[in-house]
């Protein structure tokens, strides 16, 4: 059999290995955020998973969870949990690092796997624990880790993650607001509720002032 041709006579092109390229994580999200993010790209609908994530971790003790975002467009989430993995394996990685520079499937309650589409889609992100056993510090730019940072912690012990969500990756036209972000959670928690089969269900209260929602746990799970 002859090799194929396109309408007109000209051979058509053979495709081999060559044509495929392996994108980074980051690479690929950024390239695609409506996958993630839905058509319109709403910054709620990136944060959300993210605010309430504590609250549902393994091993996590999230009591209240405080949303903040300047009109630069930096979102910070400070929260009372700091059962971020912060030691490092054989590889010398830690644990949150490896979390953060790769996609997981839906459900995962590992804490810090809700960040990882959000480290993905920002230009960069910035993560600061405060442990008993040590101060963490770790930037990341589109994605990518520099090396962490490691002293000495004095209390409150706590995890405060800050960034930059990407202008390819989120709408910047439709600013974040308290009311679409406490929105964005409910729907969230809608979503997740038939999954927990039967784990008890941490009740959450949402409170707002300006350009910051505050999440708080009324009742231990």
């Amino acid at each position: 059999m002859g090799k194929r041709t396109k309408r007109g006579g000209s051979p058509a092109p053979e495709f081999d290995a060559s044509f495929i390229k392996v994108l980074p994580y980051g690479e690929a999200v950024r390239r695609r955020p409506s996958m993630y993010l839905g058509p319109e790209r709403r910054q709620a609908v990136l944060v959300a998973p993210a605010a309430l994530e504590p609250f549902f971790a393994k091993g996590a003790q999230c009591t209240r969870m405080e949303v903040s975002w300047t009109s630069a467009g930096v979102v910070q989430l400070l929260d009372d949990d700091w059962s971020v993995g912060t030691e490092p394996d054989a590889r010398g990685k830690t644990d949150i690092e490896s979390i953060l520079v790769s996609l997981h499937a839906p459900g995962t309650n590992r804490r810090g796997a809700d960040l990882s589409l959000v480290n993905l889609m920002s230009e960069w992100l910035r993560l600061e624990a405060h442990q008993p056993a040590r101060r963490y510090r770790q930037h990341f730019e589109l994605g990518q880790p520099r090396p962490p940072e490691t002293g000495v912690a004095t209390p409150p012990w706590r995890t405060v993650i800050t960034f930059k969500p990407d202008a390819r990756c989120v709408d910047a036209s439709t600013p974040l607001t308290a009311e679409a972000l406490i929105q964005e959670c409910l729907r969230r928690l809608d979503m997740w509720r038939p999954q927990l089969k039967g784990e008890e269900w941490p009740d959450l209260s949402f409170e707002s002032a300006g350009s910051k929602v505050v999440i708080k746990r009324a009742s231990s799970r």
